[in-house]
């Protein structure tokens, strides 16, 4: 859940005028998980080891992302995380908001090996992640 958190903030920081900074292009895509898109999650872009790129990220929604904060995600290597969280099944007192539980193994998230490598020539093309 404190995933949301940190994309919501970093979706926030990227309000505003003209940003300076690395060469970003949009990123967008499909995320399934066991063949089935995933309905509510996130996905983030964690600078590779050696990079100095800012980390970036997007909601994924019905499967769908689109990583356009701050003019959208540097250019170079990432690790791909991605989360994905369906109602816990919990009873929910009248008001309360339902519990989430995040299902997708730790390989995709915590302990990813995802790579991706972000170029000019991705802007407009989708980056999909069909995962196990």
């Amino acid at each position: 859940m404190k995933r949301w958190f940190v994309v919501a903030a970093m979706l926030l920081a990227g309000c505003g005028g003209v940003q300076s900074g690395p060469e970003r292009v949009i990123v967008s895509g499909k995320v399934t998980y066991q063949g089935a898109p995933i309905e509510n999650g996130d996905i983030l872009f964690t600078p590779a080891a050696g990079s100095s790129n800012p980390a970036s990220g997007a909601i994924i929604e019905n499967g769908n992302y689109l990583a356009n904060n701050k003019g959208g995600v540097p250019i170079g290597k990432f690790l791909v995380k991605i989360s994905g969280f369906r109602p816990s099944g919990q009873p929910v007192p009248e008001g309360d908001i339902q519990p989430m539980d995040q299902y997708i193994p730790a390989k995709y998230n915590d302990r990813t090996s995802l790579e991706i490598e972000i170029t000019k020539d991705a802007e407009g093309t989708q980056q999909n992640f069909d995962l196990e």
